[in-house]
C-alpha cells in the first residue's frame, strides 16, 4: 500500500521538475539574439505591365498622341538572394526582427524588352512564431513584411532606346524555417517561403540611340513608356548559418 502510494508522489515530483527541465532544453529562450546570413534561391512567375505613349512621327507624316495601357506579359524568372537576419526573442515562443537582402534577378536578355539586369535591396520586419519542440531543431514559421526597391537595367540601343527603370514597391513573405544547432550557439538554417512583391510604376530612363538620330525615317511610329508595374509571386529557399547570443 505504501508503494502504491508513493507513486503519484513520485510522478507528481518527475512533472514539477520536468517543466523547468524542457524550459532549459529548448533551443529559443526569451531575450536571445539571432543573427543568420546566407545564400537562397528564387522561382517566380512575373506580370508584366506597361502604360505607354505611341507618337506617329517622320519628315513628311505627323499624327496625334494616343496613349494605351496593354498588360499580360508573362515570364518565369529565378534569382539568387543574399539575405541578411536579426531577431530578438521576446518571449520562449515570438520573435521579432528585420531582413536585409540583395536580390538578383536571372532574366533572358531577350525578354522584358532586352534586359540585361533587374537587382533588388529589400528591408523587412520580421514576427515569428518559435514551436521549441527540442533541444537542437528550432522550428519555426516566418512572417515578412517589407519594402523592396528595385533597379533594372537594358542592353545598350535596346528596344526603344530604353535604358532603365527604378522604383519601390511592397513585399510579402510567409515561411518555415528550421535552425539546427550542432553547438549551444551556432547552428545550421533552412528556409523555405512564399513571396510576392509588387512594383507600382516603375519610371523608365532613355538614352538616344546616335544611328537613330543621323539615318532618320520617313515615316516612324515611337514609342514611350510611360511606367511599368511588376507583380512577382513565387517561392524562396535556401540555406544558411545562425548564430545565437
Amino acid at each position: 500500500m505504501k508503494t502504491i502510494k508513493l507513486v503519484p508522489s513520485l510522478l507528481t515530483v518527475f512533472l514539477l521538475s520536468a517543466v523547468p527541465m524542457l524550459s532549459q532544453n529548448q533551443p529559443f529562450h526569451k531575450g536571445n539574439w539571432i543573427v543568420e546570413a546566407g545564400i537562397g534561391f528564387g522561382n517566380y512567375s512575373t506580370n508584366l505591365q506597361t502604360q505607354t505613349t505611341f507618337i506617329n512621327s517622320g519628315q513628311f507624316n505627323a499624327g496625334p498622341l494616343s496613349a494605351i495601357s496593354s498588360g499580360g506579359a508573362t515570364e518565369p524568372m529565378g534569382s539568387i538572394i543574399i539575405p541578411l537576419k536579426i531577431e530578438y526573442a521576446i518571449s520562449d515562443r515570438f520573435g521579432v526582427g528585420l531582413k536585409f537582402g540583395q536580390n538578383n534577378f536571372l532574366v533572358n536578355k531577350d525578354d522584358f524588352y532586352n534586359t540585361s539586369s533587374i537587382r533588388s535591396r529589400d528591408f523587412g520586419v520580421r514576427i515569428n512564431f518559435h514551436f521549441n519542440t527540442n533541444e537542437e531543431n528550432d522550428v519555426f514559421i516566418e512572417l515578412i513584411l517589407g519594402s523592396s526597391n528595385i533597379k533594372w537595367f537594358y542592353n545598350d540601343y535596346s528596344y526603344n532606346n530604353l535604358s532603365s527603370l527604378k522604383g519601390r514597391g511592397d513585399y510579402l513573405s510567409l515561411g518555415f524555417n528550421d535552425r539546427f544547432y550542432f553547438t549551444d550557439h551556432i547552428g545550421l538554417l533552412l528556409y523555405f517561403s512564399i513571396t510576392r512583391y509588387y512594383y507600382q510604376k516603375l519610371t523608365p530612363t532613355y538614352t538616344p540611340n546616335p544611328q537613330a538620330q543621323t539615318n532618320p525615317s520617313f515615316t516612324n511610329q515611337q514609342t514611350t513608356i510611360d511606367y511599368i508595374n511588376f507583380d512577382v509571386i513565387g517561392i524562396n529557399f535556401g540555406t544558411g548559418i545562425a548564430v545565437k547570443f
